[in-house]
C-alpha cells in the first residue's frame, strides 16, 4: 500500500493514457490533421473546409494545441463524431455514423505508420511509475484509445510490463462517461475499489470514480484543462506526476 496526498492505503491505480502518461497535443493533433485532410478530400470539400474540420474536433491551429473545451481527448469518439457531422452540414455535407468512422480507422492505419513520431512521455511519469511498482502497486489503464495503439505506446516507451491491463475503445461498447469501463478495470484487475484511485488530466478521469465509489481520485494539470477546473471533481490535482514522487 502508498498514500498519495491525502489518499490512504493505495493499492491499485487506474491510469488515463493521453495527456497523463504521454503528450496529448503532439500525438492527437497529428491525427485531427490527418482525420481533416481525410475528410475534405472525401467529401470532395475545398481546402478551408479542412481547416474548419480542425478547429471542430478541437485543434488550436495558432498554438498548435488541444483547445481546453476539446472535443478530442476529453470525450468519447461518438461525441466526436456527432461534432463532426455537425461541422459537415454547416458544409452542406450529410454523412452517416458508419461513414465517419470507416474514415477514422483508415487514417489511424495510416497514423500507426508514423505514430512515434508523436508519441512523447510527460516529465516525471517514469520515475512515478516505478515509484509505484516498488511500493507492489496494481497498475491499469482506462482509455478512450484503442488496446491496440495504447499497447504499441507502452511497448515504444518502455513501460508497458508495469500495466497489469488495458481498457480501451473496443473493450467495451459504453464510453468513460458510463463509468462502465472504469468498472470492467475493476473485474479485469480483479481491484478492491475501496483501495483503487483513478488519476487523468480529463473531469471524466475523476468522475468514474466516484460513479464506482472507489477510495479516490488525482487530476494531473498535463493534459488540455488547468487546475481549477479539474478541481470541480476532485479534492486533489497537481501540475504534473513529478509532484507525486
Amino acid at each position: 500500500m502508498i498514500t498519495l496526498l491525502g489518499l490512504k492505503n493505495i493499492e491499485s491505480v487506474i491510469f488515463d493514457k493521453d495527456g497523463t502518461l504521454t503528450d496529448v497535443h503532439s500525438y492527437w493533433g497529428r491525427i485531427i490533421e490527418l482525420r481533416a485532410k481525410a475528410l475534405q478530400e472525401h467529401f470532395n470539400l475545398p481546402y478551408p473546409a479542412q481547416v474548419l474540420l480542425e478547429e471542430c474536433m478541437g485543434l488550436d491551429l495558432i498554438n498548435e494545441r488541444l483547445r481546453p473545451e476539446g472535443p478530442i481527448a476529453l470525450v468519447s469518439r461518438k461525441i466526436v463524431i456527432e461534432k463532426v457531422m455537425g461541422c459537415l452540414s454547416t458544409l452542406y455535407r450529410n454523412a452517416l455514423v458508419s461513414e465517419i468512422e470507416t474514415i477514422f480507422t483508415e487514417v489511424q492505419k495510416e497514423f500507426e505508420k508514423e505514430m512515434y513520431d508523436y508519441v512523447k512521455i510527460l516529465p516525471g511519469v517514469k520515475p512515478f511509475l516505478y515509484k509505484l511498482e516498488a511500493a507492489k502497486i496494481k497498475m491499469g489503464i482506462v482509455t478512450s484509445d484503442s488496446v491496440v495503439s495504447t499497447q504499441k505506446v507502452l511497448s515504444y516507451l518502455g513501460i508497458n510490463k508495469l500495466f497489469s491491463y488495458i481498457v480501451g475503445r473496443e473493450s467495451c461498447a459504453e464510453t468513460k462517461e458510463t463509468g462502465v469501463p472504469c468498472r470492467k478495470a475493476l473485474e479485469v484487475g480483479n481491484l478492491n475499489p475501496l483501495t483503487t484511485i483513478t488519476i487523468g488530466d480529463a473531469p471524466v478521469d475523476l468522475i468514474m470514480a466516484k460513479q464506482n465509489n472507489l477510495l479516490g481520485s488525482i487530476g494531473v494539470a498535463t493534459g488540455q484543462l488547468p487546475k481549477e477546473t479539474l478541481r470541480q471533481h476532485s479534492t486533489y490535482v497537481v501540475d504534473s506526476l513529478g509532484e507525486l514522487l
